[in-house]
C-alpha cells in the first residue's frame, strides 16, 4: 500500500511535467499578398485569420488564432496572436565581412512573393522578417515563445543566411523549400537577379516556462517525501 501511494503521486507529478509542456503553434506558407498562413496546433488546422496592413516601408502581417485549445486544458477556449514584420534593405556581400545591410526599402510583394520597391528580387538586395507583438489567451503561467523560421520556399540559386561573420552562403539547386536551423530574424540576400520567393514558415511553442514547471515536480515530490514519512510513523 506504501509503495502504490508513493507510485500514485510520482505518476501525478509526471503527467504535470508533461501538461506543462502543452503544444506547438506552426505558422505554415505566409506568402506575400497574405495568402497562404495556415497554423495548425501540433499538426491540426485551427481558425485564423491574417491581415496586411502597410508600417512606413514595410509590410505587417498580423495574425489571429482562436477557439484553439493551446494550454492542454481540454478546452477550445485560447488566442493567440502576433504580427509579422517584414523589411526590405540594400545590401552588400564580402567573403570576409558577410552581409551588411545598407538604406531601408520599400518592401512590396509582387503576388506572393515578399520583393523590394520594384517588385523583383536582386543582388545586392536583402529581405527581413521578424515576429513580434506576441499576445496568448490561455491559463495562468502559460507563455507564448517565438521559437524561429525554419523555412521558405526558393527559386534555384546562391543565397545568404543572417549577417555579419555569422552569414551563411547556401547554393540552391532547386526550386523548393530551403529549410534552415530556426531563426528568429530572418535575413535572406540573393547572389542574382530576379529571384523568387515564397511560403514562410514558422514555429511558437505555447508551454508554462521551465522553472515553473520544474516547481510542480518539487511540491509533488515534496508530497512523496511526506507521505513516505507518514507511513513510517
Amino acid at each position: 500500500m506504501k509503495i502504490n501511494t508513493i507510485r500514485c503521486v510520482l505518476t501525478t507529478s509526471l503527467i504535470l511535467a508533461g501538461i506543462a509542456q502543452a503544444s506547438v503553434v506552426q505558422m505554415y506558407a505566409l506568402n506575400g499578398d497574405g495568402t497562404g498562413g495556415a497554423v495548425y496546433v501540433d499538426g491540426a488546422g485551427v481558425t485564423e485569420s491574417v491581415v496586411r496592413s502597410i508600417d512606413g516601408d514595410d509590410m505587417v502581417y498580423s495574425f489571429a488564432v482562436t477557439g484553439a485549445d493551446l494550454d492542454g486544458g481540454g478546452a477550445n477556449d485560447d488566442a493567440l496572436s502576433w504580427d509579422v514584420r517584414f523589411e526590405a534593405f540594400n545590401s552588400s556581400y564580402d567573403a570576409g565581412l558577410g552581409v551588411t545591410l545598407g538604406s531601408s526599402l520599400v518592401a512590396t510583394n509582387d503576388g506572393g512573393e515578399f520583393n523590394p520597391v520594384d517588385l523583383t528580387w536582386n543582388t545586392d538586395q536583402a529581405i527581413k522578417f521578424t515576429v513580434e507583438n506576441i499576445n496568448l489567451t490561455a491559463d495562468a503561467g502559460y507563455e507564448a515563445t517565438f521559437d524561429g523560421f525554419a523555412s521558405m520556399w526558393l527559386t534555384a540559386g546562391t543565397y545568404y543566411l543572417g549577417t555579419g561573420a555569422g552569414t551563411e552562403e547556401v547554393v540552391h539547386t532547386a526550386n523548393v523549400a530551403l529549410s534552415f536551423d530556426p531563426v528568429t530574424e530572418l535575413v535572406i540576400s540573393t547572389a542574382a537577379n530576379n529571384e523568387r520567393n515564397r511560403n514562410l514558415t514558422g514555429n511558437f511553442t505555447v508551454a508554462i516556462p521551465e522553472p515553473a514547471s520544474l516547481g510542480l515536480v518539487a511540491v509533488f515530490g515534496g508530497g512523496i517525501l511526506f507521505i513516505r514519512r507518514f507511513m513510517q510513523i
